[in-house]
């Protein structure tokens, strides 16, 4: 929040933020929605007036996401209304793309959860879809779901239980939808049927302060009152007790078994040689202290390219310097002479998401504040694996291509800045015993991540539950002190 008490971050952008650490926890921000639905029936419960037997729920985009799990969880809840959210995962990952943090349950399509599963846990209980024809939560998935969940109702007996409604505008819950849901809670829950419509003057409504519950709009007011940000601090100091506790215990071999899990990368041996294409040699005019400049292309699996260049010193050597930034490998120029007059050779590479294989980056809070690339990594995320994961593995597949090209006793040095610090240096660790030297700049710990959501571009770093198994010192701490450089920065923070 801002001195005055507006929001310094627009719209749901705060759900990814928040999320982020969430993520590092092993949790997820959906987590704290569907609770606090759950505790609003414990209230519920307690009114004499309400019938316990007939609770239902409703709400739209975010109400909506919030609907759909809490109908699947929450057996309290007899009939629901989610409105403009329910697709399916084919249609949304082809269109729009991933969404917010709470909308991406860890290795969920992994498990084949698709969003038809909200309402086959619902079933036979009555629901009604509420949808929009122009929604950017594409219609034709939303028609796929309703008839996979149709299905099964009429399986069931229920067939009249399960219903959608489509209205030709865009997102939102329009006053058509509003009605039609008025109109099914009074059949389902009062056995009532009524046409119904809405008659609201504009000074019937009530205004943002006769909504707030708290003066400022601002729980904060309330003391002994914590938000998601206090209380992943909290935990996060319970887990740095016991991941302290837990490394110590283990032995190398162990504590690489365990990272390769964490991150979900494969270990050397079970990675294949990468495909590599040398093209043509070019001119050397921008590198006149190189030999050579040979264009290269690594594939470290089918479908991934990562363009680089080789540049060969002018005298034999026994060292290769892996350069990588996240705005690419064109970005070094001056860093890279240096080390070719340095006689070391140098296989400057575009790591996936950088330089030339960077996605065309959202204009959004959600880019500005956790950084370009959120929709690839909560496409990974989704079917179980991380962004540092993946990248290690091109790490990995660039120093098989290297000591494939110059001898198994070549000397490597990983020169990375930024995003790109954290896969370098699991890179390195994975490797041990082995020593792969490191010059990384702008290395951020999870934990800082934790105390400060405010640090910007770090959401392909998040790795799911890391925190409850180590943190960057813990890698550090196992490297050749005399083999690793690094140049500490200020965080960059997010400020509107």
């Amino acid at each position: 929040m801002k001195e005055d008490g507006s929001p310094d971050v627009w719209g749901t952008a705060e759900h990814t933020i928040l999320g982020l650490g969430c993520i590092l926890l092993g949790e997820n921000y959906a987590r704290y929605e569907i609770w606090d639905g759950i505790r609003a029936i414990d209230y519920i419960e307690t009114r004499e007036e309400i019938q316990k037997d007939k609770i239902a729920c409703s709400g739209n985009s975010g109400g909506g996401t919030q609907t759909a799990y809490l109908m699947a969880l929450e057996p309290r809840i007899y009939a629901a209304a989610p409105s403009c959210y329910l697709t399916s995962w084919e249609r949304l990952l082809n269109t729009i793309g991933p969404q917010d943090a709470e909308q991406n349950i860890f290795s969920q399509i992994k498990y084949g959860y698709d969003h038809s599963e909200y309402l086959f846990m619902h079933a036979p209980n009555p629901v009604l879809i509420c949808s929009a024809t122009k929604d950017f939560f594409d219609i034709s998935g939303t028609w796929t779901t309703f008839r996979a969940a149709k299905r099964l109702y009429a399986k069931l007996g229920a067939n009249s239980m399960c219903d959608l409604i489509e209205v030709d505008t865009q997102h939102g819950l329009g006053k058509s939808l509003r009605e039609e849901i008025v109109e099914r809670m009074l059949l389902w829950l009062k056995g009532i049927t009524k046409e119904v419509e809405e008659q609201i003057e504009e000074n019937e409504l009530l205004t943002k302060e006769e909504y707030q519950v708290c003066k400022s709009g601002n729980i904060r007011e309330i003391p002994g009152s914590k938000t998601i940000i206090d209380i992943n601090r909290y935990k996060e100091k319970i887990c740095a007790q016991s991941r302290n506790t837990i490394w110590a215990s283990f032995t190398l071999e162990q504590k690489q078994s365990k990272v390769r899990e964490v991150i979900n990368v494969d270990n050397w041996d079970n990675i294949s040689e990468p495909k590599v294409s040398e093209l043509k040699q070019i001119d050397r005019k921008f590198f006149p202290e190189a030999k050579s400049v040979t264009p290269i292309v690594i594939s470290p699996e089918d479908g991934i390219l990562l363009p680089g260049y080789l540049l060969e010193a002018k005298q034999p050597t026994s060292k290769v310097v892996i350069y990588t930034h996240p705005e690419g490998k064109s970005k070094g120029i001056n860093l890279i002479r240096e080390y070719l007059k340095n006689n070391i050779h140098v296989c400057a590479v575009d790591i996936r998401g950088t330089g030339e294989t960077a996605p065309i980056p959202s204009k959004n809070d959600i880019t500005n504040t956790v950084g370009a690339g959120w929709e690839d990594y909560f496409r990974a995320y989704l079917i179980g694996k991380s962004y540092v994961g993946m990248r290690v593995q091109d790490y990995l597949s660039v120093i098989k291509y290297v000591r494939k090209k110059y001898g198994d006793e070549v000397n490597i040095l990983i020169d990375a800045e930024g995003v790109l610090c954290v896969p370098s240096l699991h890179t390195a660790f994975l490797l041990l015993p082995q020593k792969i030297e490191l010059h990384l700049k702008g290395l951020i710990s999870w934990s800082d991540i934790i105390e400060n959501p405010r640090i910007e571009g770090q959401i392909t770093n998040a790795v799911h539950g890391v925190l409850e198994w180590y943190d960057i010192p813990q890698l550090i701490s196992e490297l050749d002190s005399e083999k690793i450089k690094i140049i500490q920065e200020d965080p960059k923070l997010y400020k509107k």
